[in-house]
């Protein structure tokens, strides 16, 4: 069966966040594309923002920043919740957890490196550790606690 070509769907609105005191988005809001036109058709940021302001009563010292779906703009789609950084001109997902901190690129990671031994990680939020991933089978766990294999072997992990 053939597969079917799909038409890109073009979204007509553009999304704007409102910024609170504290840099934390306290809301979004759509604006249709022909009201964010400058006066040669182009797409503006600026007129956006000052439709925005005149249809909700929003005076200038509030900060109102557009934002996209795509991480190539602004980092992260600034949804409530997120903080705007203005120096970097960004949002910034809320911290996932105590034990993340922010990378240079922007994004939380687990506060250790990950092990580079070749086996497969996941962090662990309770341990904060990280933990090697046991292999895709059946494991049942032993009257002694110990972590059986399929064939009832005890299982050993470095």
């Amino acid at each position: 069966m053939p597969h079917e070509v799909l038409e890109e769907v073009k979204v007509n609105v553009k999304f704007f966040s409102i910024i609170g005191d504290d840099s934390i988005v306290t809301a979004v809001y759509t604006v249709n594309n022909s009201d964010c036109l400058d006066e040669n058709g182009n797409h503006s940021e600026e007129v956006g923002i000052s439709f925005l302001r005149k249809l909700l009563k929003i005076d200038e010292t509030t900060k109102i920043v557009e934002t996209w779906h795509y991480r190539q703009n602004r980092n992260h789609f600034g949804t409530t919740g997120t903080t705007y950084d203005g120096a970097k001109d960004i949002f910034i997902d809320p911290q996932p957890h105590s034990s993340f901190v922010l990378n240079s690129e922007n994004q939380w990671e687990p506060n250790s490196p990950k092990p580079t031994d070749g086996r497969d990680y996941y962090w662990n939020i309770h341990t904060e550790s990280w933990i090697v991933k046991l292999p895709e089978t059946t494991y049942t766990l032993g009257e002694d606690g110990i972590v059986l294999d399929e064939d009832g072997n005890p299982l050993e992990i470095d």
